[in-house]
């Protein structure tokens, strides 16, 4: 299953379903452009921390989509891009 969501270009391609858990996934992988914004580029920044911060909301999203959580909701993509503003407050 391939879900597409309107933020940052984040494309998640999930596994096969488990039989043991309906609903849920096994396992999957995930891309998107959050490493592409402008704030990612900032010179001296500590760009391991800031290559960490959304690393970690990718592999959040995917495991939740594992999880047969909807990430397709307005609520979840607005937590995706609130998250996103709070790291790019950060390191921006």
């Amino acid at each position: 299953m391939q879900i597409k969501l309107p933020c940052y270009s984040i494309m998640v391609d999930l596994g096969p379903e488990d039989p043991k858990r309906p609903g849920t996934y096994k396992g999957g992988t995930i891309s998107s452009l959050l490493d592409a914004f402008p704030f990612c580029e900032a010179e001296g920044e500590p760009q391991d921390e800031l290559s960490a911060a959304l690393t970690t909301i990718e592999k959040m999203v995917l495991a939740h989509a594992c999880a047969g959580v909807d990430i397709t909701t307005p609520a979840y993509i607005e937590g995706i891009e609130t998250t996103v503003d709070a790291v790019e407050h950060l390191f921006g």
